[in-house]
């Protein structure tokens, strides 16, 4: 092959993807960052997408089987108490068998993978190769330790030995172990073209198979038009069995109502408006004991509840009847709003005094029958 054309993903999907070009020998032939829109290829040239190393944990499993859907199970148990998340809800995709039968495993949240072939469609881009960043530095042949920097980061390759990290993790992760750094660029381009002539592993594997779609067999065909049919339908089941539910708890609830209203209204009077039958009573109880602290308290629970992130802190009902209040709120005009939802229930309202606390305002109000 030609050249290559690497696609680095930054960390910050907002950011531009930095674009490098380079020969069979390492040497860069282009660099820049990558627009918005169709991006064509040089002649020749095959697109490799550089993924976040941060992103893909691998690890070198013992996987004798032939068999990659076999092996790839394999790894799924293999890998469980490995990983932060369960393996099997890992993307894995698995590198070459090597002579004493272990294999290289990656792992990945297929939120990532699909996050990155989005931002691969978005850029008219067709990987043909999807790589871990300390992927893209070939295996030492020694006990050697390399390292380059990424980004801002570090991709750190050694025998079986791949990951990407934070530079002052390194000594952390690695202690005592001299590690070589790749600062020279064109050392680092020759790196590069060493790893992509074999590359270590391809992420596209699996659901993320591009070419998997043209290989699906007449049964696949089946199966997914029966699931598309399925998927029509499920839909309408489940929303008929959820209005079905709701409108016996409704009823439910209906019954449980009017019970209620009906033990507080008088033996006589048959329940026909639930809720403004229980407002005609309240009002008519609170009118009869004119007033006093409770109906105060119930006029000023009920004006707060009107005023978004307003509430009650405190409430203190003087011998006198009077209630005092205090009201945390987060707009010094909300004491206005307060004062006219008093004003219309008739009863009197006095500010006391408002201040800030913790960013929010506290005004301690005074509330009662006007005389």
């Amino acid at each position: 092959m030609s050249a290559w054309r690497l696609i680095f993903i930054p960390p910050d999907h907002q950011a531009a993807p930095a674009v490098r070009v380079i020969d069979a020998e390492g040497r860069i032939l282009e660099r820049g960052t990558l627009q918005i829109g169709p991006n064509l290829a040089p002649a020749g040239a095959r697109t490799v997408l550089v993924a976040p190393g941060m992103d893909v944990a691998v690890h070198w499993l013992h996987l004798p089987t032939r068999n990659d859907v076999q092996a790839r199970a394999a790894a799924a148990l293999l890998l469980e108490d490995r990983l932060a998340r369960p393996a099997g809800d890992a993307h894995l995709a698995l590198g070459a068998r090597e002579a004493d039968d272990h294999r290289l495993a990656a792992a990945v949240e297929p939120g990532r993978m699909q996050a990155w072939a989005s931002l691969a469609s978005l850029h008219g881009l067709r990987p043909d190769l999807v790589i871990p960043d300390h992927l893209l530095l070939p295996e030492p042949e020694d006990d050697e330790i390399i390292a380059a920097d990424v980004g801002g980061w570090l991709a750190v390759r050694g025998r079986r030995l791949a990951f990407s990290c934070e530079p002052d993790m390194l000594e952390v992760l690695l202690p005592g172990r001299p590690v070589r750094r790749i600062d020279d660029a064109a050392a680092l381009g020759q790196l590069w073209a060493k790893a992509l002539a074999a590359p270590a592993v391809n992420l596209l594997q699996g659901e993320f198979d591009p070419a998997r779609a043209e290989r699906l067999s007449p049964r696949d065909l089946r199966r997914a038009a029966a699931l598309a049919a399925l998927a029509l339908v499920a839909p309408a089941l489940v929303l008929g069995a959820q209005a079905w539910r709701h409108d016996r708890a409704a009823d439910a609830a209906e019954r449980a109502t009017a019970a209620q209203v009906a033990a507080v209204l008088p033996k006589d009077q048959p329940v026909t408006d639930p809720l403004a039958q229980a407002r005609a009573r309240l009002t008519g109880l609170e009118l009869a004991a004119g007033g006093g602290p409770i109906a105060a308290s119930a006029q000023l629970f009920a004006a707060v509840e009107t005023i978004q992130d307003a509430q009650v802190e405190t409430l203190i009902v003087s011998p006198e009847g009077e209630v005092r209040a205090g009201i945390s709120h987060t707009n010094y005009s909300d004491v206005e709003l307060l004062r006219e939802a008093m004003r219309k229930a008739g009863l009197a309202f006095r500010e006391e005094s408002s201040r800030e606390e913790g960013g929010r305002v506290m005004s301690d109000v005074i509330v009662g029958s006007r005389p």
